[in-house]
């Protein structure tokens, strides 16, 4: 079985890239129409439902449950040790 910490740096990561190429296209769009924007910080964390709600937005849940089985872990509690 992989390391929980190794299999937690590795998914963070592969999310935050997915989401970034996403999010580009997205600024620039709002950019050009030179649209209002706000911006807020919320003092709480919610780490493990913000992680699931970004891998299902991308709707690659399916892939990352598969490949997590593989080395010998679940998604759920992967997420929720965030």
């Amino acid at each position: 079985m992989v390391d929980i910490l190794t299999v937690i740096f590795a998914i963070a990561q592969s999310v935050r890239d997915a989401l970034i190429i996403n999010w580009n296209p997205t600024y620039d769009y709002y950019e050009k129409l030179n649209v209002k924007q706000a911006y807020y910080l919320l003092m709480e964390f919610l780490q493990a439902r913000a992680l699931l709600n970004a891998i299902g937005n991308l709707e690659l849940i399916g892939p990352y449950a598969e490949a997590l089985s593989k080395l010998g872990h679940k998604l759920e509690n992967v997420a929720y040790q965030v």
